[in-house]
């Protein structure tokens, strides 16, 4: 048991590209369709069920084209399909990573609301310190990230600097529809509705998005999810968007094809 340990590491419960690359887990390559996912789509949503590995598919984009890692590219993708197919747009973006598991659902609407824009207020605060550098008025927002409490006002604030400059953000939403999949679940459709139909905080978010899409800020997006039932009621606040969760060409996007496994089989 002991030798099998050496001679693989399952990342079960990791999903940080970097680490699993550092540090020798077992790794399906998917950056092959990298390629594909730049000439078709320009803003996506892909579905898929829990465990598919969509946290992972969300760091790798982000580690491949995020221009500060740059640097990395050797390190980290070397042996990877892409390695040997750049594309035209790797590590040209300021990447900006929301991942909305993360948001509460058991304490009402007020304290979802909060734990949401605690949330975005998380992914901000991780661009404004990975770019502020390079540009200097997302610095200028920090010392007041934690004054303003409205999610669209936080990410408005974001693409409203970014869109002045010659940059683009590559958003990654990971787990879109986590909340309100909780909510519908527990019965509680009266507080999914407020919150994501008319005027409801989330569709506003989402409408802010698209709004950063026309400027110029938002270069790019990939959102994951599990269900399309929430991107049906944002309808025109967010259908920029393009559902791809059925395009043929991606179906090993995610998950292990049967090569995978036979290759993680024998490598055990």
């Amino acid at each position: 048991r002991q030798t099998r340990r050496q001679l693989m590491k399952i990342p079960y419960g990791v999903s940080d590209f970097e680490k699993i690359r550092t540090e020798g887990f077992f790794y399906a390559d998917k950056t092959q369709f990298l390629a594909e996912l730049e000439q078709l789509y320009r803003y996506v949503v892909f579905l898929r069920p829990r465990r598919f590995g969509k946290s992972t598919l969300v760091s790798m984009l982000e580690h491949y084209y995020d221009l500060g890692k740059r640097e990395r590219f050797d390190a980290l993708f070397d042996g990877l399909w892409v390695h040997s197919h750049p594309t035209e747009e790797q590590g040209r973006y300021l990447v900006l990573t929301l991942d909305f598991s993360r948001v509460s659902t058991d304490a009402g609407e007020d304290a979802l609301r909060r734990s949401f824009a605690e949330t975005v207020r998380g992914g901000v605060r991780t661009l404004l310190l990975r770019y502020r550098e390079l540009i200097p008025a997302l610095g200028d927002l920090y010392p007041n990230l934690d004054n303003v409490k409205d999610a669209e006002a936080l990410i408005g604030a974001v693409l409203d600097v970014v869109a002045a400059t010659s940059h683009k953000i590559y958003l990654l939403i990971d787990e879109y529809d986590h909340f309100a999949n909780r909510l519908l679940s527990a019965g509680e459709g009266t507080v999914y509705d407020t919150i994501v139909k008319k005027t409801g905080f989330v569709r506003t978010f989402y409408a802010t998005l698209k709004s950063g899409t026309r400027s110029g800020a938002v270069g790019r997006m990939f959102v994951t999810g599990v269900s399309p039932l929430m991107l049906d009621d944002l309808s025109s606040g967010f259908n920029i968007a393009t559902h791809a969760s059925m395009d043929i060409g991606l179906n090993e996007l995610a998950g292990f094809t049967r090569a995978d496994t036979e290759r993680a089989v024998d490598e055990l």
